[in-house]
């Protein structure tokens, strides 16, 4: 049985077409190819938002404030930092998610 994402997918060319298009993002200064969700911070988590389909990884960073949680798909990913109160979610073109990835990965200097 398919997930109302899933259902809803169907209209959109792939994961970040749809989530584009869903929610209000606005562009991360500096940062192209990354957006944040225009909303802040809120209660839905990146399962809520991509559905069980999409595998999900859950990393503590060195250089991250915050668990962070993302995925892979056609087109992009997403990038979501849990919050105290919630998840603040950043959606990724390709290479905005691989750069991001990169940085979050890379040590800290000196260590």
């Amino acid at each position: 049985m398919l997930s109302p994402i899933s259902l809803a997918l169907g209209a959109a060319r792939n994961m970040y077409d749809y989530l584009k298009d869903k929610y209000n993002w606005r562009p991360i200064g500096n940062c192209p190819g990354r957006y944040v969700l225009a909303e802040g911070v809120i209660s839905k988590s990146i399962c809520q938002l991509v559905g069980k389909e999409v595998h999900i990884t859950e990393e503590t960073f060195e250089n991250a404030q915050d668990p962070v949680s993302y995925c892979f798909f056609e087109g992009g990913g997403l990038i979501s930092y849990s919050k105290q109160d919630g998840y603040l979610h950043t959606l990724c073109d390709e290479s905005g998610m691989n750069r991001k990835l990169g940085m979050l990965k890379a040590k800290a200097p000196n260590q």
